[in-house]
């Protein structure tokens, strides 16, 4: 019994730098397209932009193989699981875009993004309260809004109506993020 405690124990520290790898592998592409991230926000490097990171991450993850994107994108669900969530709502300094905001522009990973969003917002609302200064469905809703390209509608689509019947089966006091996605879905057929 002692040594697979032990072998258990061995493992642990293995598992963490694992675990730190793959958030590790989400900030190191954001860094090498000039977004650090240090005392829990975001900002842009100096030289950087907006648009400039935005067209860094489109390369970076353009170039990379699908499971390297799945990976990323799973870093990035790691990364903002829990209380890191809000830093990715924020707007960076210097511009309107949020970390969040960019990676849904980003074609090759749009969908898995939204989808990971869109069960944000239910995860959330159960927390949240009605208070729209920190209603954080609401911030995460005002990410998917006039994005210019919609990778694949059809899909997209498919993610707000679940979302919306998850919403539904809640029993949410308020109907108000019910609305919203309702108002969202013309502006993503339109787009795709």
């Amino acid at each position: 019994m002692s040594r697979v405690l032990q072998a258990v124990d061995g493992n642990l520290p293995s598992v963490k730098k694992a675990s730190a790898k793959k958030l590790n592998h989400f900030l190191s592409v954001l860094e090498q397209c000039g977004i650090l991230y240090n005392q829990q926000q975001f900002h842009l490097r100096e030289s950087t932009s907006a648009t400039g990171a935005l067209v860094g991450l489109r390369k970076q993850l353009h170039a990379c193989g699908e499971v390297t994107r799945d990976q990323f994108v799973q870093s990035a669900r790691d990364f903002f699981d829990g209380d890191k969530l809000n830093a990715g709502l924020v707007p960076l300094e210097g511009s309107s875009e949020t970390v969040l905001r960019l990676l849904t522009q980003v074609m090759v990973i749009q969908t898995k993004v939204v989808e990971f969003l869109l069960e944000c917002v239910v995860e959330q609302s159960c927390i949240d309260s009605e208070d729209i200064e920190h209603d954080t469905p609401r911030k995460i809703l005002q990410q998917l809004h006039f994005l210019n390209v919609i990778e694949n509608g059809d899909e997209f689509a498919k993610l707000l109506f679940d979302c919306l019947g998850n919403l539904c089966d809640m029993g949410l006091e308020s109907n108000r993020l019910q609305r919203e996605i309702v108002e969202l879905v013309p502006h993503v057929l339109e787009d795709a």
